[in-house]
């Protein structure tokens, strides 16, 4: 496990590679833009039943990000990072973000959260989502 000091560290470290990954030519002073999105978490927001997910609450949470990536699209950042928990249940973690990635036109890396790959990264959700978002850190 590592601390914030080192998360950071990694993820200054990755958004510099990952901006020349992306043939992004930055001079002497020019500001690295990175856009920081947290917990989309699919099926988290409203309209709930309670604690269970619904359809429609669902639908809303994925519209919420559609709306999110053409915005990106639009600001160009040079990475975006999503903070983890893409979804509220792990097993929906290839539903819909591989189409939603192929959307986003900028460069990005995501942490897993707990939702993502649970509390005692249980290997089978880690595989899932390492075939979905790459490479977990």
């Amino acid at each position: 496990m590592y601390g914030r000091r080192e998360f950071i560290l990694g993820a200054t470290s990755l958004a510099t590679s990952a901006v020349g990954v992306a043939g992004v030519t930055k001079g002497a002073g020019d500001p690295i833009v990175i856009a920081h999105c947290c917990d989309p978490q699919f099926g988290m927001g409203k309209p709930r039943d309670g604690v269970n997910i619904t359809a429609e609450g669902y639908a809303s949470d994925l519209r919420r990000c559609e709306a999110e990536i053409e915005i990106l699209n639009s600001i160009r950042p040079d990475l975006v990072f999503f903070a983890g928990d893409m979804t509220h249940r792990a097993d929906d973690v290839t539903r819909d973000w591989p189409r939603l990635l192929g959307k986003l036109k900028v460069p990005f890396t995501v942490a897993p959260g707990n939702h993502d790959v649970g509390d005692s990264l249980i290997g089978k959700w880690t595989d899932r989502f390492v075939s979905v978002f790459g490479r977990e850190y």
